[in-house]
């Protein structure tokens, strides 16, 4: 997601192979939704596996089983935030600002700066899941010998 800057900024397959530069940004563009896609398809595959866990930690420590808050909420903290992300990316995409790349083409700079700014926020939730949810529960601590 940092890369954002640099993708389609610079070019890297035109340097090495002879085509065109509009080809040249779509190959980019194919790699890093490829590599976009590997890293945001665990929550899209097993977004109930996260919030099972949080609610398991919950219930050892409090001994209340409420699990259906935690799914409850999630929805709305999700719909909440991605209104506030949309909010965000509107205010980036318009026109309050005009860059040109290297083969001319004017567009706003909050489609370069969108990626290092989401992936701000990504690290903000990674640090967030490490801190509380349990990965592994079955991951035991062996004793010593």
């Amino acid at each position: 997601m940092p890369f954002t800057f640099l993708i389609g900024q610079i070019s890297i397959f035109s340097a090495i192979l002879p085509i065109s530069p509009n080809l040249d940004v779509l190959l980019q563009a194919v790699f890093f939704v490829i590599l976009v896609g590997i890293g945001v398809s665990g929550f899209y595959l097993l977004p109930y596996a996260i919030v099972a866990d949080i609610a398991e930690a919950d219930e050892r420590i409090s001994g209340e089983s409420r699990a259906g808050i935690y799914y409850g909420f999630e929805s709305i903290t999700l719909n909440f935030f991605q209104a506030i992300g949309y909010l965000i990316v509107g205010i980036l995409l318009s026109d309050w600002s005009s860059f040109t790349d290297w083969r001319g083409f004017e567009y706003s700079l909050g489609y370069l700066l969108w990626g290092p700014i989401s992936a701000c926020f990504i690290v903000i939730s990674v640090l967030i899941f490490w801190r509380y949810v349990d990965a592994d529960p079955l991951k035991k601590k062996l004793p010593k010998i």
